[in-house]
């Protein structure tokens, strides 16, 4: 089972990949992470062994769309399901 520890360590690296230039404190849980350049498409594969170290389990990549990592929103709802109900 996913804890909030291993969202918040999600949540924490996705923060980390911002350039230090345009650095914010906190995301909003709806922001495209791809459109606004925060993450690439080569950062998404690290993401996902970040996804899967924080909630203790593999990913089926075959269940896996673009989409699931959008938004911190939709991570949370995807792969941290018990907290997806917390506000980011």
């Amino acid at each position: 089972m996913a804890t909030t520890a291993g969202w918040h360590e999600v949540e924490q690296w996705v923060l980390d990949q911002q350039d230090a230039r345009d650095r914010r404190d906190s995301l909003e849980a709806d922001l495209d992470l791809f459109e606004t350049g925060i993450l690439t498409s080569l950062q998404a594969i690290e993401l996902l062994v970040v996804i899967e170290r924080a909630g203790g389990e593999k990913v089926d990549r075959m269940s896996i769309e673009p989409d699931d990592f959008r938004t911190l929103r939709a991570m949370r709802q995807r792969f941290f399901p018990d907290q997806a109900h917390q506000a980011s």
